[in-house]
């Protein structure tokens, strides 16, 4: 009895370690941000609706910061990023591009300063929700391009 329990559980074992989970590169590519204005992009990327949804970047699954500088960055430039291994499932991605470097996506009432985008989004009337912005990753590597929004 304890040797089939055994060999079952080794049976098991041997599986877990030679099954691979498939994972595959997502591609990020974050369009028209100003770099004369220099400053961070910040970007962030999201499984789930809540944090998504409510900006919250520490309940992302990844985040990303890149520096600009006015002196070299031509206007407009695109900031590319590629995160390897993701998990299948569902992704969503949001963006802002912090010219002063404040660490805080600045807006004036409901009127941002600074540019900003979101996944799937081809004008921005409203926030998107997580299942507007969505898209999915599977067995193939995947490349999504963000548009960025400024309001002048």
């Amino acid at each position: 009895m304890q040797s089939g329990i055994v060999r079952s559980l080794a049976v098991v074992a041997v599986w877990l370690l030679t099954s691979k989970v498939q994972a595959t590169d997502l591609t990020v590519q974050l369009n028209g941000i100003d770099g004369s204005r220099g400053g961070y992009v910040h970007a962030a990327i999201y499984r789930e609706a809540m944090p998504f949804e409510t900006y919250d970047a520490n309940g992302a699954f990844a985040t990303v910061s890149r520096q600009l500088s006015p002196a070299i960055s031509p206007k407009p430039v695109l900031i590319a990023f590629t995160l390897a291994d993701l998990p299948q499932g569902e992704y969503a991605v949001h963006f802002y591009h912090d010219a002063n470097g404040n660490q805080q996506f600045d807006s004036s009432g409901s009127e941002p300063l600074e540019g900003w985008g979101f996944s799937n989004a081809r004008h921005l009337w409203q926030t998107p929700s997580f299942k507007r912005s969505a898209f999915t990753i599977g067995t193939e590597a995947k490349t999504v391009s963000l548009k960025t929004f400024y309001i002048e």
